[in-house]
């Protein structure tokens, strides 16, 4: 019947293996995956702060690009519209900028 102390462990790791802590193990493999592909990048790029200037940039974009995609922004208003508009419009500028920069120096 399961063992000696499957009445122990069962239960609490099946209390433990809730949707939160499901979404605390995904976010924190996430996170090592996010930080060691930087890492990696940055060594093999070399452009110090603006690599990390440019992988958030990225980040921002991604993320907003789903907000789109997924019609988190279908309700809102012209103005909250055109605020997120200019944003990602300046963004692309900046990362343009930043490029210009490093192909300068």
């Amino acid at each position: 019947m399961g063992g000696l102390f499957s009445w122990l462990i069962v239960p609490r790791l099946a209390a433990w293996l809730t949707i939160p802590h499901f979404a605390e193990m995904i976010s924190g493999a996430s996170a090592f995956v996010f930080w060691w592909t930087y890492v990696w990048g940055e060594s093999k790029l070399g452009n110090g702060a603006s690599s990390w200037i440019l992988h958030m940039a990225f980040i921002i974009l991604v993320a907003n690009g789903w907000g789109f995609a997924l019609r988190e922004w279908a309700g809102v208003s012209r103005k909250t519209r055109f605020t997120i508009i200019t944003g990602v419009a300046l963004i692309i500028l900046s990362v343009a900028l930043v490029g210009y920069g490093n192909a300068i120096k």
